[in-house]
């Protein structure tokens, strides 16, 4: 999985270097250094830019984490992970275990 992630990330590195040339490309012909001024084109741009860079970190950041209730398998076939047997049998204790009211006095 780390191979794939990581050539993804870089992707994402070069497709973000390049929106970022033509936001500064786009500044320098309008000559506007901060805001957008009044020009669509750059606006356009620098939203481009920005939802890239938002939408690419919340993919990658779900898609890079772990996810505990995915089968894992450790050579014996079987998964040492979490189950939804222990879900219910958590759930179950922690009922069972939930602290009385106090007695009204």
């Amino acid at each position: 999985m780390l191979p794939v992630t990581s050539a993804v990330a870089a992707l994402a590195a070069v497709a973000l270097v390049l929106l970022s040339v033509r936001v500064s490309l786009r500044r320098m012909a309008v000559g506007t250094r901060i805001g957008t001024g009044d020009d669509e084109t750059l606006l356009r741009r620098i939203r481009a830019q920005g939802n890239f860079i938002e939408y690419v970190l919340s993919a990658s950041s779900c898609s890079a984490s772990p996810n505990p209730r995915a089968p894992r398998s450790h050579g014996s076939g079987r998964s040492p992970g979490y189950s939804w047997r222990d879900a219910a049998s958590t759930r179950s204790v922690s009922r069972s275990v939930a602290p009385a009211s106090a007695p009204q006095g």
